[in-house]
């Protein structure tokens, strides 16, 4: 599938993440080093346009507590939240400190649409069973999935078979007693840079990941087209579809089939933590 160019012009190349209003996302601050802000009970999550806020505590901001210690908690942080409805164009999410008017923490610019109109954007949702790179998720709600719309596609899908089978010694025909079928499906990534095609690397490492709410299992090493250094490129990796549905999470408008904008360090909004406040 071609990438739509005037996107691609506007939008660095296809990189931006996608939120559209009416759908539920979450993320993880995994910091390099967790903070331990006593003011937490006043952070709020916003979305600022520059430095106007247009939609202030969009959602609940929740501690993943690493040290408890009496009103000075060692944490990271994360949320859950239905995107809100506002008008279409580019954004920050923004951790605001209403107690003392500072910002606390501030996403990459992302892209607000009411739907897909380049076809090229797909829903993912990951987790680990264990803590995996300073991401605390035995520590976080069983159901607990970062969940992101993200630039790629699906390009290809193929059928392999696994076959079982012996030959009649009445006739000497070959016979099948067990088949097994995959359903395998490469997925393309538009337009990552060296740290973003990285970064989604630990994705595939990650044992659920859920696209467009099916889960999939990796099949193949994730390959990055050739590019001139700081130029993105294209990544592409194969899927074998399990079967299984994400519950409770609803996708709007049609999707299509499958499949990412990647953060610096790993697959969310990306959000930099400005100081530990006191």
């Amino acid at each position: 599938m071609a990438i739509n160019k005037a996107y691609a012009k506007n939008h660095g190349a296809c990189s931006t993440p996608v939120y559209v209003p009416g759908e539920k996302y979450s993320f993880y601050i995994n910091f390099d080093e967790a903070i331990n802000d006593p003011d937490f009970a006043a952070f709020r999550l916003d979305i600022w346009k520059k430095n106007t806020i247009v939609q202030a505590g969009i959602g609940p901001l929740a501690k993943d507590v690493i040290v408890a210690s009496p009103g000075k908690d060692i944490y990271n942080i994360f949320s859950t939240f239905t995107f809100p409805l506002i008008m279409p164009g580019e954004y920050t999410f923004v951790i605001y400190n209403t107690s003392n008017d500072k910002v606390m923490a501030r996403s990459n610019l992302f892209l607000c649409t009411y739907s897909d109109p380049w076809g090229i954007t797909s829903y993912l949702h990951y987790r680990h069973s264990y803590n995996t790179y300073n991401y605390g998720f035995e520590r976080l709600p069983a159901d607990f999935y970062i969940g992101v719309r993200l630039p790629m596609t699906q390009i290809d899908l193929q059928f392999p078979f696994e076959k079982e089978e012996y030959r009649a010694l009445s006739d000497r025909v070959k016979r099948n007693t067990v088949i097994y079928r995959d359903e395998v499906k490469k997925l393309e990534t538009y337009q990552f840079s060296d740290a973003q095609h990285k970064a989604f690397t630990a994705v595939l490492q990650m044992d659920g990941i859920f696209i467009n709410l099916y889960q999939y299992t990796v099949n193949s090493a994730y390959n990055i087209s050739t590019a001139p250094e700081n130029i993105k490129s294209k990544g592409d990796v194969e899927l074998i579809e399990t079967g299984y549905i994400l519950t409770g999470i609803t996708i709007i408008g049609d999707l299509g089939e499958l499949v990412i904008y990647t953060g610096t360090d790993i697959i969310h909004p990306p959000l930099v933590f400005n100081g530990n406040g006191g």
